[in-house]
């Protein structure tokens, strides 16, 4: 037993924190139950004696819940009624929201496609030009060291020579616009993503040692694990795994 003399009374207002329930009602229920509450959480259980006692103290607590949730279970479902129409509503505009947009949202990925398609062909062509100006422009520049090699040779054939041996510098050619430069509000990006393509390739990588860091790119589904766990109630039949059980105590139901 518990010397309730001993109970601090200023434990409940604390528990009940800091916002304060304004149901009707509400304050005869906490003052009703705060005597179960101080009450177990004073509670030591040192003896047999007190085993017994605080076993039977949990009925009180579980018929101390049970008044909880009979009197807030009607505002509970009140208010989920109140959500429930809220949430109906908000789904319908989202729908409707939804349903008209997407037409306008294949209008502009339709738009989207043709414009990368055509972008991707000009890039092309962009890309060809600017290959023959280089080598229109590598030509030039032999071309001119050729004549002037010739005119060397003339006077001094070991500067000739040397005009020949040298490497010939870097080749600038103009820089053509891209497609994209006139597009206001539109750029061409790259994304770059990853997809697995043969897992149990790259779980082989994994065992191999080949892929730095593994645990950073795989996930273990523990409850999955722990289904199995449940299911077979016995040793764990994969490496690595542990099977195990916790005990605990728990009320009767009586």
């Amino acid at each position: 037993m518990v010397d309730t003399s001993r109970l601090n009374t200023e434990i409940s207002p604390v528990l009940m924190g800091k916002r304060k329930i304004t149901l009707p009602g509400s304050e005869t229920l906490v003052k009703d139950l705060t005597p179960v509450l101080e009450e177990g959480l004073l509670l030591q259980v040192n003896t047999v004696s007190d085993m017994q006692y605080a076993n039977d103290f949990i009925l009180r607590v579980r018929a101390a819940r049970k008044k909880i949730a009979d009197f807030f279970a009607p505002h509970i479902e009140r208010a989920k009624t109140i959500k429930r129409t809220a949430e109906e509503e908000r789904k319908a505009l989202e729908s409707d929201k939804e349903r008209i947009e997407a037409q306008y949202v294949e209008v502009e990925n339709n738009l989207r496609r043709k414009l990368q398609t055509f972008i991707e062909d000009q890039e092309r062509e962009r890309r060809k030009q600017e290959a023959a100006l280089r080598e229109e422009a590598r030509k030039r520049e032999e071309e001119d060291r050729l004549r002037l090699a010739i005119e060397l040779e003339k006077t001094s054939p070991a500067a000739a020579e040397a005009v020949m041996a040298t490497p010939a510098p870097p080749v600038f050619a103009p820089t053509l616009p891209k497609a994209t430069d006139s597009l206001k509000g539109m750029t061409m990006t790259t994304t770059w993503k990853a997809r697995v393509t043969d897992p149990m390739l790259f779980l082989r990588a994994v065992v191999d040692g080949k892929i730095p860091e593994p645990m950073n790119l795989i996930s273990i589904d523990v409850a999955a694990l722990t289904r199995i766990a449940v299911g077979t109630k016995s040793a764990s039949p994969y490496p690595g795994v542990e099977f195990y059980s916790e005990k605990s105590l728990r009320p009767t139901g009586r």
